[in-house]
């Protein structure tokens, strides 16, 4: 039964070609966007680990009331000496300030008026820092994950 489809197949080209080639295509697409969509996915959360929050936080008492709803208002300033306080006492921990704030954007018209609305969000990264920086904090993140998964 196999012999004779494929004796089918290859005696005329012209009806089982452009089949196999859109299956083909097809197929590679849908792997290359599967794989291409969950290294996102992966990176995403590899970023998101590693910038977003650490295993500890040091926020002011009326932010550790208010929780994740806290404002801006309520953020630390000045923090370099609490900062070296912390980095003399724990050494083994990586220790980097962080700020994430959020809005609404208004958008006029020419009258002044609102147009349209979006919530907005942004968080502060320092890429350009020294090695207490932030991508100092995620290559090291990802060195002690792959020692990690490395160990039985």
């Amino acid at each position: 039964m196999i012999r004779f489809l494929i004796t089918g197949l290859v005696r005329d080209r012209t009806r089982s070609l452009f089949p196999a080639v859109t299956v083909i295509a097809g197929v590679m697409l849908t792997v290359f966007l599967q794989t291409y969509l969950k290294g996102i996915n992966s990176n995403m959360s590899d970023a998101s680990s590693a910038f977003s929050t650490g295993h500890l936080k040091l926020v002011s008492r009326a932010a550790a009331k208010e929780g994740e709803q806290a404002s801006n208002e309520l953020a630390m300033n000045n923090v370099a000496p609490l900062l070296e306080q912390v980095r003399q006492q724990f050494p083994q921990l990586i220790w980097t300030p962080r700020i994430r704030f959020a809005g609404l954007l208004d958008i006029p018209d020419d009258k002044g008026l609102t147009k349209a609305q979006a919530p907005i969000f942004g968080f502060g990264v320092d890429l350009l820092g020294d090695r207490e920086s932030e991508r100092g904090v995620a290559q090291r993140t990802r060195g002690i994950e792959q020692k990690l998964c490395q160990e039985p």
